[in-house]
This record gives structure tokens, C-alpha cells and sequence, in this order.
């Protein structure tokens, strides 16, 4: 497929930053493009060509988490997600930045030292964070502890982890390097912010059918879904989840149980941040 262009923006649900900027097909190389069945647009790789040394520190620095929408000849978006993680390096050293790791909603599950009963401590939450990058949950094993010895444990790590920085990855004593700057960035699709979030609900605890309870989820913290299309199946399922467990884990484990026809389910985020779960494709059989 050929690709026109590059629009990078500001994430949807930012609202400390506004950024826009389009790269023409002579402004970026692209290495892969990857859309599955199971979770829809995927990842994808690119460059941006002869960057200047102020852009790319400036991409190194704010780049994670914005998003990523790519046109093809005739104008028309064929893939979006967010930047995930940017690299540069100059030959004689290298720095990147990773948003998989920031946590800006940590918390400590823990077994109680004096009652024994296992619970979890207070949240620990980053106001700014979150309203740069979204909300990510964070869940620390604790063992056993006292509860202020939890809590003291969440708001460390939140400390350590609330932000997305640059840390230097490599460098050569001595090195001159080439002078030329190469700027790395790579995306992940929006499926993977279901990730982001934990899960869990104890009002409902009854079964109830499987497109209610992948509705339920995607409602409860597809924070950067904008819309959904979900393909009725009334297999039974749990409603009550208690075990920190990720939103975008149990939408995959619902969906592999398929459905009493023996259809097969899938799950994933298209285009314009479009939610589906419904009925696989079935297999071309050639006669």
C-alpha cells in the first residue's frame, strides 16, 4: 500500500497539550504496518526523515502518546493508533522514550499484617499525567504489609512513574558519531489503551450474556473509544470481576469462548476509534 501521509496529533483526551502536524510521503520512511483480526490496528513503524536536532529532542520529549493517523494516496486514513515509544540516536549515542511504562493510578495489593485479610491500599494519582496521556492504572504485589506501608509503596512508584521521560539508551566514549540525527517512532493502535485500565465490578454479580459484559467493560474504562459496534451473543458470563485484572485481557477471553453456534468471536479498534466485537469472517474454502 502506498502511503501520502502522516498526521500526528495531540491524543483525544489531552488537555495539556495541542499539536498537529502533518509529514508529506518525502518526510517519512515507514517500516511496517501490522492490523490483525484480534485487536484490529496493531502497531506500526516509521521515521521522519532529516529531522532537525530541535524537533527530534522535542519528539524525544512530548512525542509519546500522541496520535498517529495514516492516509494513502487517495486521502483516505487507513490506520491510526498512538506513539507508543520514539528513539534517537546520532551514532555516538542514543536516547529513547517509552510511555508503556508510566503509571499515573498505582495502587498496592497487599495482605493486611495485623487482621491478615487481603486488600488493597489507597490510589495514588497524578492529575497532570492523566490529563496528558490518559489514565493508567498500575497494581504493585505488596505481600504482607501494614496498610500506611502500603500506601507509602503506591505513592513512591506513582513518583518514579508518572511521567514519560527520555533516558539514554546507549553511548560510545569518544564516539563523533555521524552527525546525522535518526528519528525512530513507533505506534501501537488504540486497542491497547483497554490495556491501560483495570477492570473490576462487584455490584453485578450474576451472569449475564457476553455482548453485555464486553459492552459493560468498554463503557466502564474505554477511555479513548469513541464509538462501539458490538454483535450480539448471548453466552453466559461472569459480571463481577475483582482481580485487577485488564480490560482489553478479559474483552480476548470473552471473545475466545465464541458462541453456541460455534462461531468465532473477534475484538479490536478501528478506524476513528471504533470499538467491534462480532463474528469472525469464515474461513474461504476452495472447491
Amino acid at each position: 500500500m502506498a502511503y501520502d501521509s502522516i498526521v500526528i496529533e495531540n491524543n483525544p483526551v489531552n488537555i495539556l497539550e495541542s499539536f498537529h502536524q502533518e509529514l508529506n510521503q518525502d518526510e517519512f520512511n515507514i517500516q511496517s504496518v501490522i492490523t490483525r483480526d484480534v485487536g484490529g490496528f496493531w502497531s506500526a513503524k516509521f521515521s521522519i526523515l532529516n529531522p532537525r536536532k530541535n524537533y527530534a529532542l522535542q519528539m524525544l520529549s512530548n512525542g509519546p502518546g500522541r496520535s498517529v493517523k495514516f492516509f494513502n494516496d487517495k486521502s483516505l486514513p487507513v490506520w491510526e493508533g498512538f506513539i507508543s515509544k520514539v528513539v534517537v540516536s546520532t551514532g555516538a549515542a542514543s536516547a529513547f522514550n517509552d510511555i508503556r511504562s508510566v503509571a499515573n493510578e498505582v495502587w498496592v495489593r497487599y495482605r493486611d499484617f495485623t487482621t491478615g485479610a487481603l486488600t488493597r491500599s489507597t490510589v495514588a494519582a497524578h492529575a497532570n499525567s492523566q490529563a496528558k496521556y490518559g489514565q493508567k492504572d498500575w497494581v504493585l504485589s505488596g505481600g504482607q504489609l501494614r496498610g500506611i506501608v502500603a500506601d507509602q509503596k503506591a505513592e513512591n512508584y506513582l513518583d518514579l512513574n508518572y511521567w514519560a521521560t527520555p533516558q539514554l539508551d546507549s553511548f560510545e566514549i569518544g564516539g563523533a558519531g555521524t552527525g546525522k540525527i535518526d528519528l525512530q517512532i513507533q505506534c501501537l493502535g488504540w486497542w491497547h489503551t483497554l490495556d491501560w485500565r483495570v477492570y473490576n465490578q462487584t455490584i453485578l454479580v450474576v451472569e449475564a450474556n457476553a455482548a453485555t459484559v464486553v459492552e459493560a467493560i468498554v463503557t466502564d474504562i474505554g477511555d479513548f473509544i469513541s464509538s462501539t459496534a458490538i454483535e450480539s451473543n448471548a453466552t453466559p458470563v461472569a459480571q463481577e470481576y475483582d482481580a485487577d485484572r485488564r480490560g482489553g485481557g478479559i474483552i480476548k477471553s470473552i471473545a475466545d469462548l465464541g458462541d453456541s453456534s460455534g462461531n468465532i468471536f473477534i475484538a479490536g479498534v478501528g478506524l476513528n476509534r471504533e470499538f467491534y466485537y462480532r463474528r469472525a469472517a469464515p474461513p474461504t474454502e476452495i472447491t
